[in-house]
């Protein structure tokens, strides 16, 4: 991969350090910097020259929807139960129209998404997000929702075997 990426660069002068790739973050989420200097170094690493740019939201916006950056670190709530969203959420963003076409014509099943993903690869995840909770051992029913939102319905607290408010 990386022969193939020195070969590229021959080629496409514009990959050079002179003329660094573009990498643009909302400067309101708090994660996206500490996120854009590992993807910087990684890419670095790789032998692709990256900056990046904190923007405030409007600005953000408005690039990303110009197309106006090489990469944008971003953020994705898929909805759970059907893959078919969470897939139709990927070639949306990566402005590709192939599922739109398919789904318009027809029902497709999570098998033919997933292959015509893997093929197109309309946007590349560079990692997943999870959701991580501490609380106190004294709460209990603590517990994540069917939306994988923390639930609070049933939370009580449990001092010296009494609940307490």
């Amino acid at each position: 991969a990386r022969d193939l990426f020195y070969e590229m660069r021959g080629q496409h002068p514009e990959l050079s350090s002179a003329h660094p790739l573009t990498l643009i973050i909302d400067n309101t989420r708090l994660e996206a910097r500490e996120v854009a200097e590992l993807v910087v170094a990684a890419l670095t690493r790789a032998g692709l020259f990256v900056s990046y740019t904190a923007l405030s939201p409007e600005d953000f916006d408005r690039r990303v929807k110009a197309q106006d950056c090489d990469f944008y670190i971003g953020e994705w709530v898929a909805p759970a139960g059907d893959p078919v969203y969470s897939y139709a959420m990927a070639f949306s963003a990566g402005r590709d129209p192939w599922l739109a076409t398919k789904l318009a014509a027809g029902d497709l099943g999570a098998r033919a998404l997933a292959s015509a993903f893997s093929q197109r690869l309309p946007v590349v995840p560079l990692y997943f997000k999870t959701t991580r909770a501490h609380y106190r051992s004294s709460l209990r029913e603590f517990a994540f929702g069917a939306l994988g939102v923390i639930d609070f319905a049933d939370l009580f607290s449990w001092v010296d075997g009494k609940t307490s408010p």
